[in-house]
């Protein structure tokens, strides 16, 4: 519910000013007189913050499983993000413990509890404190691993390494969901200049997120592919992974000269794209298509970072003439 009302500014002292709140919304918050609450100011706002509160301990979620095997599969996942830690799910023990055996996969810290006999499946998702900065460093690395991957088996012909590349998709998904879930934790206790920091970090996990997915497609395509086709490939590959790896680079350093390198040869990838258009398969192009455009998703992310934090006065953005 979203509700109005308009105060007037008053004077306090010498040099400050005060907005009263009006009781009714400080009941609903919690808030009494000489609580703390942050002030952000952000372009043409002001915004009150309140501290955050963690849930109550005994807080559980309840999950039936009856109604669908993948609407449980997203609430599961919806709790995970969301920093749900308890949750009773009702349904068949065994079916429930099939299905959070293959959700094992992608979120870290999911244990089942309970007697399978009971009609109830216990599930506690074990709290963890990561730092941002290694999650972002290791699903880049792996992410590169991928690709090295499937470069290795185009000059091998080697299928043990697409299973070798498979693996590490896994991880990929398991690091993108801890990273959403450690970023909206992060998020209540930030200030204004972190709030868009990790805006950019979501951002960015869902691009790597959706190019692992693009990589996974691309390694099945792949798996049936003869010796011709994978030659005429493995030379737009190497094009497409120079891209991506710049991309991953430059977002984890900061490196705005190769964000912007990468983005002036997308014209060039793009021309040898169309190109073999007739020659390369048509699902291997979709995906080198998908890479190639979230390799520039991620790039502009790098070029937004300069300009929020140089102001567009950097040399990149304001050359001296």
């Amino acid at each position: 519910m979203v509700e109005y009302d308009k105060r007037k500014i008053i004077k306090v002292g010498e040099k400050s000013y005060a907005v009263t709140l009006p009781k009714k919304w400080c009941s609903e918050l919690g808030l009494q007189p000489g609580d703390i609450v942050d002030l952000i100011f952000h372009e043409t706002s002001i915004v009150l913050k309140l501290k955050s509160r963690k849930p109550a301990e005994n807080a559980q979620i309840f999950l039936d499983a009856s109604k669908g095997e993948e609407r449980l599969i997203r609430q599961l996942i919806a709790c995970y993000i969301e920093g749900a830690t308890r949750i009773k799910i009702k349904g068949d023990p065994r079916e429930v413990s099939r299905l959070l055996q293959q959700l094992m996969k992608k979120l870290m810290g999911l244990v089942a509890m309970g007697d399978l006999k009971s009609p109830y499946t216990d599930v506690v998702i074990l709290e963890s404190h990561i730092n941002l900065k290694d999650i972002t460093k290791r699903i880049t690395s792996i992410t590169t691993e991928i690709f090295d991957t499937i470069f290795s088996y185009l000059e091998s012909g080697d299928k043990k390494l697409l299973n070798e590349a498979l693996r590490y998709c896994d991880e990929v998904s398991q690091l993108y969901f801890l990273g959403l879930k450690t970023t909206k934790g992060e998020l209540l206790k930030a200030d204004s200049e972190d709030v868009l920091s990790m805006v950019d970090l979501a951002m960015f996990l869902r691009d790597v997120e959706h190019m692992t997915g693009s990589l996974i497609r691309l390694i099945k395509a792949l798996e049936r592919m003869d010796h011709e086709g994978l030659e005429v490939t493995r030379e737009v590959f190497i094009l497409v992974r120079k891209m991506a790896l710049d991309a991953l680079q430059a977002f984890t350093g900061d490196k705005i000269e190769m964000a912007l390198s990468l983005l002036s040869s997308k014209d060039k990838l793009k021309e040898m794209l169309e190109r073999n258009h007739e020659v390369l398969d048509r699902l291997v192009l979709n995906e080198f298509n998908l890479i190639m455009n979230l390799s520039s998703s991620i790039a502009e992310i790098v070029l937004g970072k300069c300009v929020r934090n140089k102001m567009c006065r950097c040399k990149y953005f304001y050359p001296k003439l």
